[in-house]
């Protein structure tokens, strides 16, 4: 039988312990007032075990870690966690007594995530291993983590009192299923896998008759033997293996007359080659002589453009430097008379008398570069024109060398042997026939193979519907089992809220108990809705009768432990909260004490109970709570967890990790 019991719970804030108290096998009670912390110490073991909490009260928040010593299936671990406000948080293990976690800083001391990473285990996967529990996973393939285990191992303020099992963000009906028969011991994660290989099995062979139909639709089946097929491609290889051989015989005479040909090919070919050569390089030519021509075109234009302004300049300067201008063309007065040879009569500035010359002679120039520009390019066009008729005589000489060799090919080929030219053809026939015997030998076979494959699926499927049947039939027998437990636990304990004093008329003799982990409920009877207080016994009694089914069903996978935060709720009478304390110690006492552990938190403490048997701790009040540190400011912001904690991302942070522990 699976079991968990806390042995230790310490709390450090600052280096300094605010809450050490040790746990023991059998019922423990944790006792005081509202408001003392009782709540915040539950919290703490829960988020200790590996539970996703960020909730935490500004005294909780507060404390920097907390350490919790635990016998797994009687191997101990100590685990520690910080104090965070993000979810998801990383857990250190220590395998071994929390007296020689402290006194070791890194040895010893790993650190697990809280989910898988890469190739490292997550501390769930740990827990579950000292749990011998085998990777828990939904029809849909998603693990199940410890945390989620909790779920039903922990019974919060939080979670709304209508609902069975913790409430978690993203929560869905197939995890809170799969949690609880799995920790009935009914979920045979076998066979899931079982369904899952059968669904997959079933696609697969559809799939496969698909593609069978398609074959029959197609082919003759009977003719899809691949044994008959094998036969007449061995026929047909020793045809062709005869016709190669006369082929061979006949290429010998073939090749003799093919080496005189190939002498007297050569030579063509040889010309042919020099030719194109020849024609390439005209082509070359043309088209270099054509840009030059264009060029030289555009350059002669540039040239006579030019010698156009000059002349046009000259005779402007001999008109204009003709005209007399007695009155000033800006304020119209009366131009003093200029008496000075050689200068402007307007602005009186010396003029050259060699301007007109020099503008003459650099027109001559030109002049004389566009009668050379058109000379040269007169050759150019000449030679393009003799480059033209060569480009077509060197084409037409390239056609009748290609023809010659065309025919010469021709004439080769008429001549060759008429027999080796029908050995071919058949030889071809005989290729084509076995590329087709080839190609059908591979359907053949592909389709031998989807029959066969068919028939092994149908075996393996009739395998694991006959498995599947047996595995839900154990199953169902499981749950039945457990089931009936529960329910004769939930009456028992419900009589006993009944008796001397009536609190719910439905609880003095109910018959049917109902736990429906898809909707997250539960009823008696039928009826889910009742006073507050009485909501509190119901959710109460039939969470603690599958902890008390799982102490005599050992199939069952629930770890023999239980932790209760608050027996009543504020408006419960103290004697029913009594009572029900009461009834919980009678059923636990007749089990062996070293079996399980039962936790509970209580503002309603029943005298018969306070003794050091079980209790835990002092009974707290106002002036002394659970945690000894000071009290809060409420104006004052919780501290930052990134000036509190150590940043262990890296191995070179790990001095870190034990840095704030007494030692």
């Amino acid at each position: 039988m699976q079991s968990i019991k806390i042995n230790k719970l310490v709390v450090y804030k600052k280096s300094r312990i605010v809450y050490s108290q040790d746990y023991h096998s059998g019922l423990n009670i944790i006792r005081g007032k509202n408001g003392s912390g009782k709540s915040t110490i539950a919290n703490f073991m829960y988020y200790a075990l590996g539970g996703d909490f960020i909730n935490w009260l500004p005294e909780a928040q507060s404390c920097d870690y907390v350490i919790i010593e635990v016998n797994i299936n009687g191997k101990i671990l100590t685990l520690k966690r910080y104090i965070e406000t993000n979810t998801m948080q990383p857990m250190d293990i220590y395998y071994g007594k929390y007296e020689n976690a402290i006194s070791q800083k890194l040895d010893g001391w790993n650190r697990y995530n809280f989910g898988r990473k890469d190739a490292k285990e997550s501390f769930s996967q740990i827990i579950f291993k000292y749990l011998n529990f085998t990777e828990v996973s939904t029809e849909s393939g998603d693990f199940i983590t410890f945390n989620q285990i909790l779920r039903l191992l922990y019974i919060d303020q939080i979670t709304p009192i209508i609902n069975i099992i913790k409430s978690v963000d993203f929560d869905s009906p197939l995890i809170r299923r799969t949690i609880g028969y799995y920790l009935y011991g009914s979920h045979d994660d076998s066979l899931v896998i079982d369904e899952k290989n059968l669904r997959l099995k079933k696609k697969e062979i559809n799939d496969l008759k698909s593609q069978q139909k398609i074959f029959v639709d197609i082919y003759d089946s009977k003719q899809l033997n691949s044994t008959d097929i094998d036969k007449e491609i061995n026929k047909l290889t020793t045809q062709l293996e005869k016709l190669n051989s006369s082929i061979e015989k006949s290429q010998t005479s073939r090749n003799t007359a093919f080496s005189e040909a190939n002498k007297k090919f050569n030579d063509k070919k040889d010309k042919l080659v020099t030719l194109k050569n020849e024609y390439i390089q005209i082509t070359k030519d043309i088209n270099t002589y054509k840009i030059e021509i264009s060029d030289s075109i555009d350059f002669i234009n540039e040239l006579k453009s030019q010698s156009k302004s000059l002349n046009t300049s000259i005779i402007t300067r001999n008109i204009l430097g003709l005209m007399p201008v007695s009155y000033c063309p800006s304020c119209l007065g009366k131009l003093k008379e200029n008496t000075e040879h050689n200068t402007c009569s307007l602005c009186g500035n010396i003029q050259e008398d060699d301007a007109v010359n020099k503008a003459t002679k650099v027109k001559e120039e030109i002049d004389i570069q566009i009668s050379e520009s058109e000379r040269l390019l007169k050759l150019r066009q000449d030679r393009l024109i003799k480059l033209i008729d060569l480009e077509n005589k060197t084409k037409t000489n390239l056609y009748e060398t290609q023809k010659d060799i065309d025919l010469s090919v021709k004439a080769f080929t008429i001549s060759y042997d008429l027999k080796l030219s029908e050995l071919l053809t058949t030889k071809g026939e005989v290729k084509v026939k076995l590329s087709q015997l080839f190609e059908k030998r591979q359907k053949a076979i592909k389709f031998e193979y989807i029959n066969e494959k068919i028939n092994t699926l149908n075996t393996d499927i009739s395998s694991l519907l006959k498995s599947i049947q047996n595995k839900r039939i154990s199953q169902s027998n499981n749950s039945i089992k457990v089931e009936n437990k529960i329910r004769d636990y939930t009456i028992k304990i419900l009589k006993e809220d009944s008796k001397d004093e009536v609190y719910e008329s439905s609880f003095v003799d109910p018959e049917n108990v109902n736990i429906d982990f898809d909707k997250n409920s539960f009823s008696i009877d039928g009826r889910s809705n009742f006073s507050a207080s009485s909501m509190v016994v119901l959710k109460n009694a039939i969470r603690f009768s599958i902890f008390f089914a799982s102490l005599e069903l050992p199939f069952m996978r629930y770890p023999r432990f239980i932790l209760c935060d608050n027996i009543e709720d504020k408006g419960m009478e103290p004697s029913r909260s009594h009572k029900f304390q009461r009834t919980i110690e009678s059923i636990a006492k007749k089990f062996n004490k070293e079996d399980y552990q039962i936790i509970f938190t209580t503002s309603m403490m029943d005298e018969s109970l306070d003794i050091d048997k079980y209790t835990v701790g002092p009974s707290y009040n106002g002036s002394n709570k659970s945690l000894d540190i000071q009290p809060i400011n409420k104006n004052t912001e919780p501290l930052s967890t990134n000036d509190q904690r150590p940043n262990l991302d890296s191995d070179n942070d790990m001095d870190e990790l034990f840095s704030d522990l007494p030692f």
